[in-house]
């Protein structure tokens, strides 16, 4: 991307595409769901999962939490109490029992990512006993990916040492910022030294790669606050960055209400933190790898995007092109053979499915031929900025510019702005539709042209985080 993109953004340009909108992990996304897909679907696709030639990719869901971030937005739980967490683990692995009965072999697995919730929060003796139950249920290939996601202040450095040994290769730093005061706003407990401490233990016990997440738009940040964050984050210098927007909707999320609405930045400076951090990183050697990633030149995720081979899903960017995804866990969500399916959200209900003997599937999506060939066009705008329209008729046997003649007039009157540098799009025929410079800034805007069930939502609160 051209590094002064951003020079072409005024407040006027912001305040047209600063909407909600998804952020796309999955089209259609979660909210189209419904309870008319259940266990019966998910076990008939399951069985039908090709043996041998195709991999799988698995999330695990571990929930619980320490104490919630004022900032969070993800399916979290409070837990004091161990034996809630033994449970869990009980149900989980009972849970992957039930999944192997349906499988007619172990399924080669080519990803495994743990998220939450904090996963190291688990006792190291029940992370132990899932990862154990993954390899006697799934053959794990020797170059599988397998991440996990980490909160600085709930991770030692033994537990580092101790993922190491089970197999993990890739970590996931929630960093959020280095200010100090920012993180009191957010209910953030991490120093400094324990972030620092961490990525310095990953890298001596071997993990392969060391990622960092970070967050711009959060309460208290400040243009000098966050340029300083940057440099400390240049300094340590991780293989990948995720660059996340701060997602403000308290009003489905109850814990963002202990955030002061008048400490959040405005939209304005919110923009120039993403651009500042924009620069920053290509400058130090990273480029930017979809709407929200960045990863140093060596790293393989900066090849695939190169190269037009990036994937994305609901755990993120990947070089992992599995078609087929499971999710474990409670609120974990799956993809098979054309179909989504998400576990049950409460702790109680998913334990009782599973100690009944049902796989725990309270609702999902059987895609159409529509929804398969708009998931096709997002994605390829998410991961590579374009889409290749020859290639594209080839393979779904459709005339572009006549399917998408609706989504293609829209987006030509946007033209107007061309000589303003404001152009989001262009193609001509039979050539690639690219998105521009100043189209990769606001490619969320774009896709949601091509989102058949957002025309039909009128919501009196947005459902989704604005796109700025």
């Amino acid at each position: 991307m051209n590094m002064r993109a951003t020079d072409y953004i005024t407040p006027e340009l912001l305040a047209r595409y600063d909407k909600p909108g998804p952020r796309y992990t999955s089209y259609p996304t979660a909210l189209e769901f419904h309870e008319g897909v259940d266990e019966t679907d998910y076990r008939q696709r399951l069985a039908r999962l090709p043996q041998g030639s195709e991999t799988v990719s698995i999330y695990v869901h571990i929930p619980f939490c320490k104490s919630r971030c004022h900032f969070c937005g993800c399916h979290t739980a409070l837990c004091r109490d161990t034996s809630e967490m033994d449970r869990y683990v009980d149900d989980l692995c009972t849970e992957i029992a039930l999944i192997q009965n349906q499988l007619q072999d172990p399924m080669p697995l080519s990803a495994v990512h743990f998220g939450g919730g904090t996963p190291t929060y688990l006792p190291d003796a029940q992370m132990g006993r899932i990862f154990e139950k993954l390899h006697r249920t799934f053959d794990v290939q020797p170059s599988a990916e397998v991440s996990i996601e980490v909160n600085p202040a709930v991770t030692s450095v033994a537990q580092v040492s101790f993922l190491s040994s089970l197999g993990f290769n890739r970590i996931s730093l929630g960093v959020q910022d280095f200010d100090e005061r920012v993180l009191k706003a957010i209910g953030r407990r991490q120093t400094n030294a324990q972030t620092l401490g961490i990525i310095d233990a990953a890298r001596a016990t071997g993990f392969g790669s060391v990622n960092m997440d970070l967050i711009y738009g959060l309460p208290g940040q400040t243009r000098t606050g966050f340029d300083n964050t940057l440099k400390q984050v240049c300094a340590v210098r991780p293989d990948r960055i995720a660059l996340y927007s701060f997602a403000w909707i308290p009003w489905i999320r109850e814990n963002q209400k202990q955030i002061i609405e008048s400490d959040i930045p405005s939209r304005d400076d919110k923009f120039a933190f993403f651009a500042a951090a924009m620069n920053r990183f290509m400058q130090n050697g990273y480029l930017q790898i979809g709407m929200d990633h960045f990863a140093l030149k060596t790293d393989e995720l900066a090849r695939a995007a190169s190269e037009g081979t990036l994937f994305r899903n609901f755990m993120g960017y990947t070089v992992i092109k599995s078609k087929n995804s499971i999710g474990l866990g409670v609120s974990a969500i799956g993809y098979l053979d054309g179909a989504f399916f998400q576990n049950e959200k409460a702790n109680d209900a998913y334990g009782q499915l599973v100690q009944k003997g049902a796989l725990p599937i309270c609702k999902g999506l059987v895609l159409s031929d529509d929804d398969l060939i708009r998931a096709s066009v997002i994605t390829e705008l998410m991961c590579n900025f374009k889409v290749d329209i020859p290639e594209f008729e080839k393979k779904w046997q459709i005339r572009f510019d006549s399917y998408f003649s609706e989504e293609m007039a829209m987006l030509a009157a946007q033209r107007d702005d061309a000589r303003q540098g404001h152009e989001l799009a262009f193609t001509e025929a039979d050539e690639p539709l690219m998105l521009t410079d100043v189209g990769r800034l606001f490619v969320r805007n774009v896709c949601m042209l091509f989102d058949r069930y957002l025309k039909d939502k009128v919501e009196s609160r947005p459902l989704f985080s604005r796109t700025v």
